[in-house]
């Protein structure tokens, strides 16, 4: 499976010295190498949800520059790792970084696209998600039109997995119209923004109903 996408974007590349891993490089030790730059995507994310932004952007374009590398030493395969990053560091960037913030996301979701028609059981949900915030930027990006589309297909993506998965995808499948009724209403398309509203609000009355009947 070639994916080479993830060698665009060069604005967003940091290359990280190889005395990083004393006696060991990315294509010697390929395993390694990619065990810390998910780690790093890890800290990347936990540092962000802890108001750290600075040092979360930081680590977080040193995870995707470690991708990179290892898409270069190996780019006929190198796992759907590297779009988890590019979504990471985008869904991080701020308004003043949209363009860049937008090629990441872009390049995470044709990665994920490509692992998700080879296997789309285990690759749907992260495509549903990276295409959710690609749509979002776009419409943040005065892209609106094609970023409703997106997020169309986003909401369409969650209720098959929801109807596949009864139980697991409910918050995912509320999020997704009550952003587009957001989109939408904005567009003054209101109509359609109500009838994405009554869906997400039919979902979250399903899950309060469902913790009820539990006795929460």
């Amino acid at each position: 499976m070639s994916l080479s996408p993830l060698r665009r974007t060069e604005p967003a590349r940091i290359d990280i010295p190889r005395a990083s891993f004393p006696g060991r490089t990315a294509p010697e030790e390929p395993g390694v190498y990619r065990t810390a730059a998910d780690a790093l995507d890890t800290l990347g994310r936990r540092l962000a949800l802890a108001g750290k932004r600075d040092r979360a952007l930081t680590v977080s374009r040193e995870a995707v520059a470690m991708h990179r590398r290892l898409a270069e030493a190996d780019p006929a395969d190198f796992g759907p790792g590297p779009a988890e990053a590019l979504h990471g560091l985008a869904a991080q960037l701020p308004a003043a970084d949209r363009d860049e913030a937008l090629a990441l996301a872009e390049e995470a979701v044709v990665i994920l696209r490509a692992y998700a028609n080879g296997d789309p059981a285990t690759h749907q949900p992260g495509l549903a998600g990276s295409l959710h915030l690609y749509g979002g930027l776009l419409v943040r990006a005065d892209e609106r039109d094609r970023g409703l589309e997106v997020i169309r297909d986003v909401v369409e993506r969650y209720r098959s997995l929801a109807e596949a998965t009864p139980g697991r995808f409910d918050t995912s499948l509320a999020r997704s119209p009550s952003d587009l009724g957001e989109g939408l209403g904005d567009a003054r398309r209101y109509e359609e923004a109500l009838t994405a509203h009554e869906a997400a609000v039919d979902v979250y009355q399903k899950q309060a109903q469902l913790l009820d009947d539990l006795g929460h």
